[in-house]
């Protein structure tokens, strides 16, 4: 086997600065399009009308879900299903520990008791830990289908959830469109809510949007957010909450019409777009799958939506090299995307989850996390493992995805051969 000169040691990278960098979402005349359209529409909507109708109604109808609310952010959609079942001081809720912390913080801000339940192997909840944290306090679980991979056992989650009489909150930010057992998620549990964000599938640069077939948690929600019009549009006026319309919950979360022109537009390519990141993702998949050190997802019973590629790079299967040393080897090699997160972690070491009470005070924060940093093992495996690739969405992009292929697998030989670099 002729093994070629890494570019960390000299040797010709594989792709020249600047050509590997992933951008998104790609700016598109279409997209330009829609922004001048709305532009000459209007900049504010304080209804239930124009775009943000149009967005509303085609997620949920995609979703198969009754209800569906805009708002200026994914964090703001989280915090509308937690206000949606009144979260808050002697409340417990659990979470994955490994994640990002938008998926449960606004629990924390309201008051509510985090506790933090490890992960499976693929990074998703566990459902035996989960439930072996459940008591008599807790009201909620959340579950996070984390890169665009479905949770694996959500669907035994929402099982418990259901016979215990516990709500089920799906975090979609990363997983537009993805699918576990034939269902889309976000219509499993009792709600969900989806990030609109710059780098989100689905985005607008900015904004989110919680699904929900539950008429209470709806109203309340849009009472927390969204006072005047669609208060007093949207909730029954046989509802005590009508009264409140006019002010709400004294909060104002309204997304913003350029952002949802650009998400709708967005969306209506979304099953092109999930199709090319399929084949792209396979294509890595197939182009890695040799190499015992790399440890490939396993999305048997899924089909995910590939927010990003997560690998993990098994330190001891790979000799004398650390991943961080084979990540600076793959940048050398131009493949300047692949990624170490840093905004996804183990949350539960946050100041906010293992302190809040020195931020909130105590007042507002009743308890402290049952789970303790010592007993998080998988959580902390899969941090101290886990590589990100991005996944392309776009045909033109092949020579770009087949280069990462071959980078990786150029600098994954020199380990596979020698166990370093």
């Amino acid at each position: 086997m002729i093994v070629e000169k890494l570019a960390i040691h000299g040797g010709k990278p594989v792709l020249e600065p600047g050509m590997g960098v992933f951008e998104w979402p790609v700016t598109t005349l279409s997209m330009q399009a829609a922004v001048i359209q709305q532009l000459a529409t209007t900049l504010s909507i304080r209804d239930r009308s124009g775009v943000f109708r149009e967005f509303e109604d085609a997620f949920a109808q995609y979703h198969a879900r009754r209800y569906s609310l805009l708002s200026n952010s994914g964090t703001s959609a989280i915090m509308s299903m937690f206000e949606g079942i009144q979260i808050g001081p002697g409340d417990q809720v659990i979470a994955p520990a490994y994640g990002f912390h938008a998926s449960v913080s606004p629990a924390v801000y309201m008051g509510a008791d985090v506790v933090f339940a490890d992960i499976d192997e693929q990074g998703g909840l566990s459902a035996e830990w989960a439930m072996s944290l459940v008591g008599e306090n807790t009201k909620a679980i959340v579950v996070s289908h984390l890169w665009g991979l479905p949770t694996t056992e959500t669907f035994a989650i929402a099982e418990q959830c259901a016979r215990k009489g516990i709500y089920l909150f799906e975090d979609c930010s990363h997983a537009h469109g993805a699918t576990l057992h034939g269902s889309l998620v976000g219509s499993i549990g009792t709600a969900a809510a989806w990030s609109l964000q710059g780098q989100k599938i689905v985005s607008g640069g900015e904004g989110g949007i919680l699904l929900t077939d539950d008429e209470s948690i709806f109203e309340r929600a849009v009472l927390q957010g969204h006072y005047n019009r669609r208060t007093r549009d949207e909730i029954s006026r046989s509802s005590p909450l009508w009264n409140y319309h006019e002010t709400g919950l004294g909060l104002k979360l309204r997304a913003h019409p350029l952002a949802i022109a650009i998400a709708l537009e967005q969306f209506g390519h979304l099953d092109a777009f999930l199709h090319q990141k399929r084949l792209f993702a396979q294509l890595v998949v197939e182009g890695l799958r040799e190499y015992e050190f790399l440890r490939l997802p396993d999305i048997d019973g899924m089909i995910p939506s590939w927010y990003a590629l997560p690998l993990r790079f098994d330190a001891r299967a790979a000799g004398r090299l650390t991943r961080e040393d084979f990540v600076a080897a793959l940048r050398a090699e131009g493949l300047s995307e692949v990624d170490v997160p840093a905004a996804t972690g183990v949350i539960a070491d946050l100041p906010l989850f293992s302190a809040p009470e020195k931020v909130l005070g105590r007042r507002r924060v009743t308890g402290r996390p049952a789970s303790t940093p010592s007993n998080l093992p998988v959580a902390r495996a899969y941090a101290a493992e886990i590589i990100k690739i991005p996944v392309w969405a776009f045909a033109q992009d092949e020579a770009v995805v087949q280069a990462y292929v071959v980078g990786i697998r150029k600098v994954a030989d020199h380990v596979a051969r020698w166990g370093s670099l």
